[in-house]
C-alpha cells in the first residue's frame, strides 16, 4: 500500500508534501496523485514552499519557510480558505508569523532528514513557543515514538514525523501509534 493511502486510512489529518530536491513538475504530479488519494478522506494536503503549485493543483494550503514568499502574498494568491503555515526557529519568528494559520517550530531535536541550519531548540523552547503563539504550534525535527510523550507535554498542537515513518518496516503500526 502506498504511504499516502496508509496515512489517509490511518486517520492522518494533514500531509505536507515536502520534496526539496524534486522539480516542480514532479511535485505537481505527486500533489495531484495525493489529492486523488485523499479525495474521500479527512486528510488535507499542504504543499511545501511552492505557492504556485498549491494554487494550480488545488491543494488545501502551503507551508512556507523563512526565505519563501511572504504570508500575505501567499494568502492573496490562495484565498482566505487556504491553510498557510510557516516554519519558525525562535521566539521572534513566532511573534512575526502574522497571517499564518499555524507554525512549525523547531528543530526540537537533531534530525537526519534535512541539513540543520538552525540550532536545536529543545523542549523548553517549544513550550515557550506554544505559550507565545496566537496560532497552533506544530513541533518539528527529530520527533520519534519515544520522544512523543515529552512533545505532548509541552502543550503543542501537533507534531511532524518524517524519518520515523519513512525508514521503518513497521510503517503502518508507527503511523497508527503517532496519530493517537
Amino acid at each position: 500500500m502506498a504511504i499516502g493511502t496508509e496515512l489517509a486510512l490511518s486517520g492522518c489529518g494533514i500531509v505536507q508534501l515536502r520534496a526539496k530536491n524534486l522539480s516542480k513538475p514532479v511535485i505537481r504530479r505527486a500533489g495531484t496523485t495525493l489529492l486523488t488519494v485523499f479525495r474521500n478522506t479527512a486528510t488535507i494536503l499542504i504543499i511545501n514552499d511552492h505557492v504556485d503549485v498549491a494554487a494550480e493543483i488545488g491543494a488545501h494550503g502551503v507551508h512556507l519557510g523563512q526565505t519563501d514568499e511572504n504570508l500575505q502574498k501567499a494568502r492573496e494568491r490562495l484565498g482566505q480558505n487556504a491553510i498557510i503555515g510557516t516554519s519558525t526557529h525562535n521566539i521572534e519568528q513566532v511573534q512575526r508569523a502574522v497571517g499564518a494559520d499555524y507554525i512549525g517550530f523547531g528543530p526540537v531535536f537533531p534530525t537526519q532528514t534535512k541539513a540543520i541550519t538552525n540550532d536545536v531548540v529543545g523542549l523548553a523552547m517549544l513550550r515557550r513557543a506554544v505559550g507565545v503563539s496566537t496560532v497552533p504550534v506544530i513541533g518539528i525535527g527529530g520527533i520519534t515514538r519515544q520522544r512523543l510523550p515529552a512533545i505532548r507535554a509541552t502543550g503543542v498542537h501537533g507534531w511532524a514525523v518524517i524519518s520515523e515513518i519513512l525508514n521503518s518496516e513497521m510503517r503502518q503500526e508507527i503511523i497508527e501509534q503517532m496519530l493517537v
